[in-house]
């Protein structure tokens, strides 16, 4: 049975209006509570490069905007109550289906925002809620990245498993990113070592994520650099900033074909969540898979002209498939009906960041928390989509309102 606080009939946020421009509205109602999702009262949401992108045909007039959002459970769908992962009043941090026609009240940036369960992470005691709103989409767009798109094996989170397993170099370029700090925490967690690129003002800090070696990407060697440190053996690696420069050096860092067959892929993430995924066959042996690449594009198509190594062929994935369900966005990003095999992964690897996320094993990027509110927040699209925001992320605190009783529905 579902269960809720008391709830008021509307609620402020921010929604495409007609004119497919966002404006704050005061009178829009609450989501609806669907068995597998939670309603959180929000306290402050966080702002991603995805945000910047949703114009023209990705806005669905009188649909919420936002993604990424931190507050309290005041309800849990039948299902959620039934696990007893979740009450009533838990602090938590959610990635929402921001922008979403076919759901139009499931964004972030309301004070009520409805999250599908596996999205919803409970935060440690030691953690605020500015915190924890910079970072469920960093989680879960580098851990689709890493472990279905590249193929890392999960169960390498798992401490046991962890230490049975053999540790080999990824290469992260653009560490000092939100993802690439994201995607360091991880793969360290797993017990690899970890080669990332950064400017030299940032070695400190990728360092402080786990970062095992440094490289200056500004360096004219960067990637050969790489490739003799790793002894060109190189199988894997994870583009944080996706342009035609930086696929070159990912390119010249790859190995060859050492002693062993193995599957190497490459994958480029610009824009979160949607990321690029490229498998290379070592030896004339394709394993990743299957020996046909996938033809699709991304969010901005990558430069073909990057594209100097035969094997590679791009891919791409969105986080918003592990939902399993339908997405309004334009082809090739929308989907009718579930995507194969992405709710199955999200199912299997969610549970591993939810205990890594609870056990504060993973760390925010650094975090620049605004308290002007929904009006602010407008602004912030814009100083994000002219680049006028480096190596932080922004959070915003929602209008506050009072506490409300629980009662059961």
């Amino acid at each position: 049975m579902a269960v809720s606080m008391d709830l008021p009939a509307t609620q402020r946020a921010i929604v495409a209006n007609d004119e497919l421009d966002y404006s704050i509205q005061d009178d829009i109602s609450l989501p609806p509570l669907s068995p597998d999702s939670v309603i959180i009262r929000t306290s402050h949401v966080g702002l991603n490069p995805v945000d910047t992108k949703m114009v023209g045909p990705f806005v669905g007039a009188g649909a919420t905007y936002g993604v990424d959002c931190a507050g309290e459970v005041v309800a849990l769908g039948a299902d959620i109550a039934a696990s007893r992962r979740l009450e009533l009043g838990d602090r938590v941090a959610g990635c929402a289906d921001g922008m979403e026609a076919i759901r139009p009240r499931s964004g972030a940036f309301a004070e009520y925002s409805s999250v599908h369960g596996d999205m919803v992470f409970k935060l440690p005691e030691c953690m605020s809620f500015a915190v924890g709103a910079g970072m469920p989409l960093r989680i879960a767009t580098a851990a689709l990245a890493l472990f279905h798109s590249l193929g890392l094996p999960s169960e390498l989170l798992d401490e046991q498993q962890k230490k049975r397993g053999e540790s080999f170099d990824v290469l992260v370029y653009g560490g000092a990113t939100s993802t690439g700090t994201m995607a360091i925490q991880l793969l360290k967690i797993c017990g690899l070592r970890v080669i990332t690129t950064c400017s030299p003002k940032n070695f400190e800090l990728v360092r402080g994520y786990g970062a095992d070696e440094c490289v200056d990407y500004h360096s004219p060697t960067c990637g050969p650099d790489i490739r003799a440190m790793t002894g060109n053996k190189l199988d894997y690696a994870l583009d944080c900033v996706t342009n035609e420069g930086t696929m070159k050096i990912c390119y010249q860092a790859l190995g060859r074909c050492g002693g062993k067959c193995r599957t190497s892929s490459f994958l480029l993430d610009e824009f979160q969540p949607v990321s690029f995924n490229a498998p290379i066959s070592n030896c004339s042996l394709a394993t990743y898979g299957t020996d046909t690449p996938h033809p699709d594009v991304g969010l901005e198509p990558y430069p073909d002209t990057a594209a100097t190594r035969q094997a590679v062929r791009p891919d791409w994935i969105l986080v918003t498939w592990m939902r399993g369900l339908p997405i309004s966005w334009p082809a090739p990003f929308g989907t009718e009906t579930a995507k194969p095999g992405y709710q199955a992964f999200g199912r299997e690897v969610m549970p591993k960041l939810h205990r890594l996320f609870e056990e504060a094993k993973l760390s925010s990027h650094p975090i620049r928390e605004e308290k002007d509110g929904f009006e602010g927040l407008l602004d912030g699209v814009d100083f994000l989509r002219k680049g006028k925001v480096r190596g932080e992320k922004l959070v915003y605190r929602t209008q506050e309102r009072r506490s409300v009783v629980s009662a059961a529905a």
